[in-house]
Parts: C-alpha cells; structure tokens; sequence
C-alpha cells in the first residue's frame, strides 16, 4: 500500500493516499470529531481540541499547540457535503497576511480500498509559499498518514469483531 503523497503545482498542494476500508467508513471516520486529535497532529505539533458542526454552513474549529506551547487556532466552514463522496471547506488563515483558501476532500472506491484525494487551492503563490515557509505542508503529510494508519487499523478490528 502507498504512503500518503504530495503533489505541488503553482497555488495548489494535492495529497493522495489509498486506506483498506470501504469509503463509507473512511468518510464516518473523518466525521468523528473524537477522532481528529488522534490524527491531526506530528510529534512536535498536537491538536488540543476540535470541534465540528459537520453540514453545509456549520464551521469547524482546532487548536493546535507546538512543542513550544505556542497554539494556532484553525477555522474553517463547511461549504459543500455530499456524505461517502466530497468534502469542501473555507479555512481562515492562521498565517498573517495570508488570504482564507479552500480544501476540498473526496473518496471514492480503489482496488477493494478506498482513494482518498485532498487538494488546498490557494487565491495567490504567495500564500501556498507562506505554508510551506512555516512548514505545514508536512505537518498536513504526517497528519494524513496517522489518519490512514488509524483507519486501517480500525477497519481491521472492526472487520474481525463481525
């Protein structure tokens, strides 16, 4: 099974990994607010807390504190939600200057598993440069193999306690 991937072009940053579980349970998985702390997060950089009002309009909110205790407040609203299929939000920047861009998600069926594909669509160069600049491009990578790790492992045993 391939590892997460990141793909640049010039204002975008596209992410592509394959989880072993139907796209109905990796999208109920990425649902659950309970969950998100569990993946959202690298060994230097963690997520205090997440909430979700998960339905068009409903806005989103982490606050993710650095191994210096520094936290980041990350906001986003719901924009479009066609539940087992396509996920799209607004996030509020949390870098200075930096314009809200958008991030859409979908899943969809791949050789028995599901192909998840994230794509964060930037208004300026800039502002996917600013991301890069603080290093988010790879705390976004890490995140979304712990999100794929944790699904497959949660897959397993709920395939094994049927």
């Amino acid at each position: 099974m391939e590892k997460p991937r990141m793909t640049r072009k010039e204002k975008d940053l596209n992410y592509k990994f394959v989880v072993d579980a139907s796209k109905e349970f990796v999208w109920n998985a990425r649902a659950n607010p309970d969950l998100v702390p569990r993946y959202f997060r690298t060994d230097r950089i963690l997520t205090k807390s997440y909430t979700a009002d998960f339905r068009e309009g409903g806005k989103s909110r982490a606050v993710i504190i650095d191994s210096e205790g520094e936290e980041t407040i990350i906001e986003a609203l719901f924009t479009e939600i066609k539940p087992y299929s396509r996920l799209k939000y607004e996030v509020k920047p949390y870098i200075l200057l930096m314009d809200p861009y958008v991030v859409e998600e979908s899943v969809e069926d791949h050789d028995g598993g599901t192909l998840y594909n994230v794509d964060f669509n930037f208004r300026k160069k800039e502002d996917l440069c600013s991301l890069i600049d603080f290093g988010w491009h790879i705390f976004f990578l890490e995140s979304f193999a712990r999100f794929r790790s944790l699904v497959n492992d949660m897959s397993v045993r709920d395939t094994a306690a049927k």
